[in-house]
């Protein structure tokens, strides 16, 4: 067996993994709006760690990295850009940092919950269909989770098809939303 490098090593992400991610963003958040957050921009994926982790990167820190960190300095980087998530049994799934971005821009693929649920979703706890105060069409079925001011809080797998959701017939403590990773995380387990 190879040993992993204790060391991430960035190279330029291939063609097929760029659509996964691309197809993926389109259809949670639009094109259009992908398009213009990936512009002018190239996906690294880091290679040697066990990790497949994505990251945006701009031609500007490109350009550094070449030249003074992995010239000038002969290192590698331990992060580079906005990360975009990551790619687990071939398939993507995306992080936190891209999605609040898109959704700060394209408003869908979200749904905003109530003060107390916002409260209990920040410690890992899933979303009943009573705490929804307003979704953001349309819905796939991993969506963001918003409180009343449109913070970003995290993200969700939905249990129930997004049209049933979007209905509005849902109202009980029946649990609609599944927390796959919440702000909260980072104080809890996130070291």
């Amino acid at each position: 067996m190879v040993a992993m490098s204790k060391f991430p090593v960035f190279v330029k992400a291939s063609e097929p993994i760029v659509k996964n991610v691309v197809a993926t963003l389109s259809q949670m958040f639009g094109k259009e709006n992908v398009e213009h957050v990936f512009a002018g921009k190239t996906i690294y994926i880091t290679r040697g760690v066990e990790r497949n982790e994505l990251f945006l990167v701009s031609a500007n820190i490109e350009s550094f990295v070449s030249k003074y960190v992995k010239g000038i300095m002969n290192k590698e980087p331990y992060s580079l850009g906005l990360f975009l998530g990551r790619i687990m049994k071939g398939k993507y799934e995306l992080s936190m940092d891209i999605a609040e971005k898109l959704f700060t821009m394209a408003k869908r693929n979200a749904i905003m919950i109530n003060d107390q649920a916002s409260a209990l979703f920040l410690y890992g706890r899933d979303v009943m269909a009573k705490s929804i105060l307003k979704t953001y069409p349309p819905l796939s079925k991993v969506v963001l989770v918003v409180n009343r001011f449109e913070d970003f809080l995290g993200l969700c797998k939905l249990t129930v098809k997004p049209r049933e959701l979007l209905s509005g017939k849902l109202k009980g403590e029946e649990i609609v939303c599944l927390n796959i990773i919440d702000k909260g995380w980072f104080l809890r387990k996130g070291r």
